[in-house]
C-alpha cells in the first residue's frame, strides 16, 4: 500500500513536470508522432506495394513461376518433357508451342493477316498466362481485341486458317500483345498440329511450383534433363529486377527522412533533459532517492512516447489507406519500373 502512494505522488510530480513545460511536451508528442506514422506508413507501404507488384508480375506472366523453351522455340523432346514433369517439386506443368500463321476471314478472301498463334493443352497455367478463360476446343479460337478492331470480328464469326475453319469462342485484351501491335490467336495444339498437317509437340513449358521447394534446385533439374533449355525464373526477370531498383530507391528516401525525424527527436529530447536536469538536483538534495527522480523521469518519457506513439498509430491507419488508395491510382511501381 505504501509503494502504491509513493508511485502515485511520483506520478503526481510527472504531470505537474509536464503541466509546467507544455511546449517541451508537445513538440516531443509532435516528434514522437511523426516518427511511429513515418514507420509504420514504411510498413503500410512494404505490405501494399509487395502485394500490387505480385498482381502485377500475375498479369504479365499469369500463374507459372517458371518458363523454359529452347533458344530458337524449337520442340521439346517428348522424353525431356516426361524427365522434367517428374522432377519434385514441380506442382502444375502445362506445355504449347507457336508460330507465325496467315488467318481468313473469308476462303475467297485474298489478303491473309499474319498472326502470332498459340497452341496450347487447355491448361490453367496456359489459360492465366495469355488470358483467355474459355475452354477452347478443336474448332474454337481466342483472338485478341486488336485482330477484332482490325477484320471487324465478333464472338461467333468464322475465320479461317488454311481449309480449317474455327469459330471465335472469345475476344481478349491483352497490353502486352496489343502494345506491340501484334495480332494474337489461340487455338488447341491438336488444332495447331491440323493447320501445321505435322505432329507438332510443344515448344515451351510453363511452370507452377510448390512453395515449400527453392527454385534454384528445379531450376538445375531442369537444365540436368536438357541442357539446351533456355530458363526464366519469374524472380529473376527484367521487370522484377527493374521494380526491386525502384522499390529499394524509394524505401532509401524514406529511411533518409525517417532518420531525420529521429535526429530532431533526438534534439528535442536533450533539451528536454537540459532543462529538467536543474529540477533533478533540486530533488536529490531535497532527499530524493536516485530510484525516484528515474521513475519521476522514465513515467514523463512514458506519458510523451505513449501519447506520440498512439497518435502516430492510429493516424496511419486512418490514413494509410486513404493515401495508398490515392497513390496507387496515379503511381504505379512497376509500370514505372518498365518505363
Amino acid at each position: 500500500i505504501k509503494m502504491n502512494k509513493d508511485i502515485k505522488k511520483l506520478n503526481g510530480i510527472s504531470i505537474n513536470f509536464l503541466k509546467k513545460s507544455r511546449f517541451l511536451t508537445v513538440s516531443c508528442v509532435i516528434c514522437i508522432f511523426f516518427v511511429s506514422t513515418m514507420l509504420i506508413l514504411m510498413f503500410q507501404l512494404t505490405r501494399n506495394s509487395k502485394k500490387s507488384y505480385l498482381q502485377n508480375m500475375r498479369e504479365t506472366f499469369g500463374d507459372c513461376d517458371i518458363i523454359a523453351s529452347h533458344e530458337d522455340y524449337t520442340k521439346i523432346d517428348d522424353n525431356v518433357l516426361k524427365k522434367v514433369l517428374g522432377i519434385d517439386g514441380i506442382d502444375e506443368l502445362n506445355t504449347g508451342i507457336f508460330d507465325y500463321i496467315d488467318i481468313k476471314t473469308d476462303l475467297k478472301e485474298k489478303t491473309s493477316v499474319n498472326t502470332y498463334m498459340i497452341g496450347t493443352d487447355n491448361g490453367r497455367l496456359n489459360r492465366a498466362r495469355y488470358k483467355f478463360y474459355s475452354r477452347l476446343r478443336d474448332n474454337l479460337m481466342v483472338i485478341n481485341q486488336k485482330l477484332a478492331d482490325s477484320k471487324n470480328l465478333k464472338v461467333g464469326d468464322t475465320v479461317y486458317c488454311g481449309e480449317k475453319e474455327f469459330t471465335v469462342s472469345e475476344i481478349i485484351y491483352d497490353d502486352n500483345f496489343s502494345f506491340q501491335n501484334i495480332f494474337f490467336t489461340v487455338v488447341t495444339k491438336k488444332a495447331f498440329s491440323e493447320i501445321k498437317k505435322e505432329d507438332i509437340g510443344s515448344s515451351y513449358i510453363l511452370i507452377k511450383t510448390k512453395r515449400s521447394k527453392k527454385m534454384s534446385g528445379i531450376k538445375n533439374a531442369i537444365k540436368n534433363a536438357d541442357k539446351k533449355l533456355d530458363i526464366t525464373m519469374i524472380e529473376d526477370s527484367k521487370e522484377y529486377q527493374s521494380y526491386v531498383n525502384v522499390y529499394s530507391s524509394f524505401m532509401n528516401i524514406l529511411a533518409v527522412i525517417v532518420v531525420i525525424i529521429s535526429l530532431l527527436l533526438a534534439a528535442v529530447f536533450r533539451r528536454f533533459m537540459q532543462k529538467y536536469s536543474r529540477d533533478m538536483a533540486v530533488m536529490r538534495t531535497m532527499g530524493a532517492s536516485i530510484r525516484q527522480v528515474k521513475t519521476i523521469f522514465s513515467l514523463l518519457g512514458i506519458y510523451i512516447t505513449g501519447a506520440g506513439c498512439l497518435s502516430g498509430f492510429v493516424f496511419s491507419l486512418l490514413a494509410g489507406n486513404i493515401l495508398f488508395n490515392i497513390t496507387a491510382k496515379e503511381f504505379d511501381f512497376v509500370a514505372e519500373a518498365r518505363t
